[in-house]
């Protein structure tokens, strides 16, 4: 939030998230040790790789830091680069909300990170009612928690 010409203190920042409940910081530290601890595939064989998973991933647009990112995992395969957001929701308040954001998240990414490839997922609880109507709006919605039967695999 910008206060006269003045632009976001980090404590701004912090009052911004605050009212975020523990739920969110659980499943924020829940996904990033499942995104740091799983393995990349499909590398070809004498890639060069480099990876990076960081929570709150600041955004910038010119030079001021405007918004994080939940997390946000970057990942170079013979100089192409793939930029992977994720936004982190412990429960699907507004469908449309979500969907907003997630632009807004995507296009200052595109201008605030060097990359080749954008993606922009949102993490919500697999039980979540609005899951459905989450994924008939956006592509990229991972249903936390979420299990499979043995039969279905």
């Amino acid at each position: 939030m910008k206060i006269g010409n003045f632009p976001p203190t980090p404590s701004r920042f912090h009052d911004d998230a605050w009212r975020r409940d523990r739920g969110h910081d659980a499943m924020q530290a829940e996904f990033l040790d499942f995104l740091r601890g799983r393995p990349t595939v499909a590398i070809p064989e004498g890639a060069i790789a480099h990876r990076e998973v960081e929570a709150e991933k600041p955004l910038y647009l010119r030079g001021q830091i405007v918004s994080y990112v939940d997390c946000c995992e970057i990942l170079t395969i013979n100089l192409t680069t793939f930029v992977s957001l994720f936004e982190i929701k412990p429960r699907i308040d507004t469908v449309f909300g979500i969907v907003r954001q997630l632009k807004s998240t995507l296009d200052i990414a595109k201008r605030s990170i060097p990359g080749d490839l954008y993606f922009c997922h949102v993490v919500v609880p697999a039980s979540d009612p609005k899951l459905a109507d989450l994924r008939a709006e956006w592509l990229h919605v991972w249903a936390w928690g979420a299990t499979f039967d043995q039969e279905q695999v």
